[in-house]
């Protein structure tokens, strides 16, 4: 997933692999094999990389895709739903994670009855 994310976002930006390598001051190879999974960018350089990207390092991770509040990601059948997915989005992780665990509970609860 992060090797995507840096390919897609160095690929918006319009630039080659050489030319990513250079703003980072590493080689091609090295810009290769973070594309590809291969080795993972110390937190130094992640920071760099969404800084020439002009996203977050969050973003770059890939966790802001726990929940898409885009209509073509996520059946949101009403206002009301979209109110609570929407406030959701707003939590870290481990917050999203209880949300998630609490849903399942309530919705076994649900189906016991």
């Amino acid at each position: 997933m992060l090797g995507d994310n840096i390919r897609e976002n160095r690929e918006k930006l319009g630039i080659n692999q050489v030319e990513l390598a250079k703003l980072m001051g590493v080689s091609k190879q090295t810009v290769s094999n973070w594309e590809n999974d291969n080795r993972i960018p110390p937190t130094q350089t992640l920071d760099k990389l969404a800084d020439i990207f002009n996203v977050t390092t969050d973003s770059l991770l890939g966790r802001n895709e726990d929940l898409k509040l885009d209509n073509t990601y996520m059946d949101i059948e009403n206002d009301e739903d979209y109110a609570v997915a929407k406030e959701i989005s707003k939590l870290d992780v481990e917050d999203k994670e209880f949300i998630k665990q609490m849903i399942k509970k309530l919705n076994k609860n649900k189906q016991e009855k």
